[in-house]
This record gives structure tokens, sequence and C-alpha cells, in this order.
């Protein structure tokens, strides 16, 4: 069956039936850009911290609006701002655990500690002890002495020295062709004094001290000495 108008046309070749069809599409298209405009571009009423932040990033007053701001840009900046955010809040939590951890002194300080140059300083305990200690001159029997008694004792001037000091003694005998010949050799003696038994013949003897370093001094003279009655 073919509808047709008052003027004996069919239906699709009236103006009047494509005038309708233009106006109902139009109404239809209008509808659904009101349905997607209350649905997606209405005003916001949840407000949270980071969406304040959009809103006071674009400048908006009562909600973003989709006449303002296009909605994917929306989302693209709202992605954008809540990760810019939290980098910020990460960035803020690690500074704050690293203030708490420094050191009193503050960071970049170093402790330095300097040993001193004993050289430097002058300090003589830990220098080499090179010096050597005074001769001890004796002090009797004077050279050239004639002692009565077999039995004499040896003694000399006492001679101190911080590392400490002990004696040494040289004692020699004469023969009959004038040759000197040891008899005692003694060291390590703590006392300025040494008890001897003379010979038959004429003796001569020397002392001299060391310190505690090893440090030899000077020796003494050769004394002589011999006992009464010989020739």
């Amino acid at each position: 069956l073919e509808l047709e108008d008052a003027a004996g046309r069919p239906w699709y070749k009236s103006a009047k039936t494509w005038a309708i069809v233009v106006a109902g599409g139009g109404a239809i298209a209008l509808g659904l850009l009101v349905g997607a405009y209350a649905q997606n571009g209405g005003p916001q009423t949840a407000k949270s911290s980071k969406g304040k932040a959009i809103i006071d990033t674009y400048e908006l007053d009562g909600g973003i609006q989709s006449s303002d701001v296009p909605i994917r840009g929306v989302m693209e900046a709202t992605k954008a701002l809540e990760q810019s955010l939290e980098t910020k809040e990460a960035t803020e939590t690690t500074s704050a655990a690293g203030e708490a951890t420094q050191t009193p002194g503050g960071a970049g300080e170093t402790s330095e500690t300097t040993t001193a140059d004993p050289a430097a300083s002058g300090d003589s305990s830990t220098q080499p002890d090179t010096t050597a200690p005074p001769t001890p001159h004796a002090g009797s029997p004077a050279s050239g002495s004639v002692v009565e008694t077999e039995s004499v004792t040896l003694i000399w001037a006492t001679i101190t020295d911080p590392s400490g000091v002990t004696y040494a003694i040289d004692i020699e005998w004469l023969d009959k062709s004038g040759a000197w010949h040891s008899l005692v050799a003694r060291t390590g003696m703590a006392h300025p004094g040494f008890n001897h038994d003379l010979g038959d013949t004429q003796e001569r003897w020397r002392v001299w001290a060391i310190d505690g370093a090893g440090n030899a001094g000077p020796k003494t003279d050769w004394y002589l000495i011999q006992r009464s009655g010989l020739p």
C-alpha cells in the first residue's frame, strides 16, 4: 500500500513529510546532548584534597563544567596532578627522614684528629738517646799509689743519667819485659767501686760509664798502683 499526500504524490516526495523528519531528528539529537551534559558535565559536589587542587589549578569556582575544560583534558590533568602530588609527598618524607638522622654537627662536617709529631714538638722522650755519659774520674787510690795491703778497693766518681748507668773497668799487669797484659775486664757494675787483690807486679786500672741506651762514655786515664815491698 503506497500513501499519497493531498496532491496525490507519494509520501516520501512530500516536502511536509521531510520537514517533520528533520524536526524530529533535531529533537532527538538535542535530547542526547542534554543527557550527556547531565551525565558528564554537571557541577561536582564531592571535592577531595586532590580535586580541590585541580580546581585551584584551573581557577574554577563552583566545579568543573564541560563548557570550561574538555572532559579528556580534565582526566589527563587530574592524573598528572595526582602523580605530581605523590612525588612531592615522597620527596618531603625522604627529606624529613634524612634531617632526623643527621649528626649534631650538621651535614658535611668532618672530624679530624691530628697526631702531634714528637720531632716537631720537641718531645725528647721519643728521640733516640745518643748522648754518652761523662767520664767518671777516679777517686782512690790515686795514680802511682803504693798499697800496704794485698786487698784494695778502687773507687771512682758517681755518674747519673736519665736512662741509668753501669760501669766498666780494665785492670792490667806489667811483666818483666815491660809489656802490659789484661788481668781484669768487667762490665755491668752498678756501683762506683771494685774490690781487687794486687799481685806481685805493678798494675794499672781505668774505668768508664755506660748509660741505659748503650752509650759508652770516655774512659779515664790509666792509674798506676802496686803493692808495697816490690822492687
